[in-house]
């Protein structure tokens, strides 16, 4: 029984990750391609076919931009966060401040002050 289990959570974990680029390299080559015969099979083309032969090319040209497009979220999430991170560096700077205080004759008591802060 534990053994089902297992292999039934191993089962969903697998799936959550087929057809991204790392789902995919886990399940391998010969599984992807096991997998797109029975595909191929199941819309009825024969294998050692023409229409077979496209439609495997068909498959393999889908799996491809889909781990490119993977890539390229990716990427763009990369670039988002390094562009929140450069943001965040500027936005929280330490900020120094001098305040010089302004009297109206020499010695006497300041009526205001001066801050200039950058």
């Amino acid at each position: 029984m534990k053994r089902l289990v297992a292999a039934f959570c191993a089962a969903i974990s697998l799936s959550t990750c087929q057809g991204t680029p790392i789902g995919d390299a886990m399940i391998g080559d010969e599984k992807l391609a096991q997998m797109d015969d029975q595909y191929c099979r199941s819309i009825g083309e024969a294998p050692q076919t023409q229409a077979y032969a496209q439609c495997r090319m068909m498959k393999t040209a889908q799996r491809e931009q889909s781990h490119q497009q993977a890539y390229q979220r990716a990427a763009g999430f990369a670039a988002a966060g390094a562009s929140m991170q450069q943001s965040a560096a500027s936005t929280y700077r330490p900020v120094n401040c001098t305040t010089t205080p302004r009297s109206t004759f020499v010695g006497g008591n300041p009526s205001s002050y001066s801050t200039t802060c950058y």
